[in-house]
C-alpha cells in the first residue's frame, strides 16, 4: 500500500514549504537582474555553482566517483536535461506573459503531478488531496486574476514548462531518498550548463563589475542550491506526491511578500481573499490527512515508507 500515514510527513510538507520559497526567492532576484543580463548568463552562474558546490561536497563525503557509481545515473541525467529546460523555458516564457497569467498556467503542475503519479507509482490519492488541489487552485485563480488576453508564444512556452515541471517532479519521487544529495543538486546544475552555455556562447555578455551584481548572482545560485535540497529532502521524508505537491501554491504567498519588498507592489485585494481560500485548502488537507495517518496508526496499520 501507498503510505498515506508516513511518519515523517509532516516534516517533509515543511521542506516542500521551504524548497518552494527557495524557488521564489531565486524568481525574484532573476527579474531584479533580468533587466540587465539574459537569461544563458544567469543559468551558466547558477549552472556553474551548483555544480562547484555539489562537487565540493561529495569529495567530502562519499568520494568523487560516487558521481557516477549509481544505479539511478540514466535518472540523474533525464533530471538534468529536464531542469536546463525549464530554466530557459521559465526564463523566456516571462517575458512575454503576465505574472498573473504565468501562474495561473504554471499552477496546474499539482493536478499534472498527482495524476502522473497514481499512473507511473500507483499512488493513493484520496479525495481530500483531490478536493484541496481543487480549492487551492480555485484560490490561486482568484488571487492572480490572469486575462489570458493577447495570447503569443509566450503561453505556449509556459504550458511545455508544466510538463516539465510535472516530469521534474516525477524524476525525483523516483530517486529522492536512494542517492547521496549531492547528486541531487549537481545534475540540475549541469543540466544548466549543458542548455546554457551554448546560448551564452551565441551572445557572450559578462557581469558587471558590480559588487551588487555579484552579490545577487551568488545568492541567486545559493537559492537554487538549498531549493533543490529541500525539494529532494521532501520527497526522501515522504513518496507521496499527492502530499507535496498542493504545496506549489505556497509560491503565490512568497511571490507577493518579495513583490511588495523588492519592488512596491502593493497586494490588491484579491489577493487577501484568494490566500485565505489557498491557506484553507492546505489547512483542509493536513487536518485530513493526520486524521486519516491517526486511524491508521490505531489500528496498528502504519505502512514503511516507499
Amino acid at each position: 500500500m501507498t503510505t498515506l500515514a508516513h511518519r515523517h510527513a509532516n516534516r517533509a510538507i515543511l521542506c516542500a514549504i521551504a524548497a518552494y520559497a527557495l524557488y521564489s526567492a531565486g524568481d525574484a532576484i532573476a527579474k531584479l537582474l533580468g533587466s540587465h543580463y539574459a537569461p544563458p548568463l544567469m543559468m551558466v552562474c547558477n549552472g556553474l555553482f551548483l555544480c562547484t558546490a555539489s562537487l565540493i561536497w561529495i569529495m567530502r563525503t562519499d568520494g568523487i566517483a560516487r558521481m557516477w557509481q549509481t544505479p539511478h545515473l540514466p535518472y540523474h541525467l533525464a533530471r538534468a536535461v529536464v531542469v536546463g529546460g525549464l530554466s530557459f523555458m521559465v526564463m523566456t516564457s516571462l517575458k512575454y506573459v503576465p505574472l498573473a497569467d504565468f501562474y495561473g498556467i504554471v499552477f496546474m503542475t499539482p493536478f499534472l503531478s498527482v495524476i502522473l503519479a497514481h499512473y507511473f507509482f500507483r499512488e493513493e490519492i484520496g479525495w481530500h488531496r483531490m478536493v484541496a488541489i481543487l480549492i487551492g487552485f480555485g484560490g490561486v485563480l482568484l488571487l492572480a486574476q490572469p486575462a489570458f488576453d493577447n495570447f503569443n508564444i509566450g503561453y505556449a512556452i509556459v504550458i511545455g514548462s508544466v510538463l516539465f515541471m510535472a516530469a521534474h517532479v516525477m524524476v525525483v519521487r523516483r530517486i529522492a531518498g536512494h542517492d547521496p544529495l549531492p547528486l541531487l543538486t549537481f545534475y540540475p546544475g549541469l543540466g544548466m550548463l549543458l542548455v546554457g552555455v551554448p546560448l551564452w556562447l551565441a551572445h557572450p555578455q559578462l557581469p558587471q563589475a558590480e559588487p551588487l551584481h555579484y552579490g545577487l548572482l551568488a545568492l541567486y545560485g545559493v537559492t537554487l542550491w538549498l531549493g533543490q535540497l529541500f525539494f529532494a529532502r521532501a520527497f526522501a521524508l515522504t513518496p507521496l506526491t499527492s502530499i507535496i505537491a498542493p504545496y506549489l501554491y505556497t509560491q503565490m504567498f512568497w511571490g507577493v511578500f518579495y513583490g511588495y519588498i523588492l519592488f512596491g507592489a502593493m497586494p490588491h485585494p484579491y489577493t487577501f481573499s484568494g490566500g485565505a481560500v489557498v491557506i484553507a485548502s492546505g489547512v483542509f488537507m493536513v487536518m485530513m490527512d493526520l486524521r486519516i495517518r491517526r486511524r491508521r496508526m490505531l489500528g496498528g496499520t502504519v505502512p514503511a515508507a516507499g
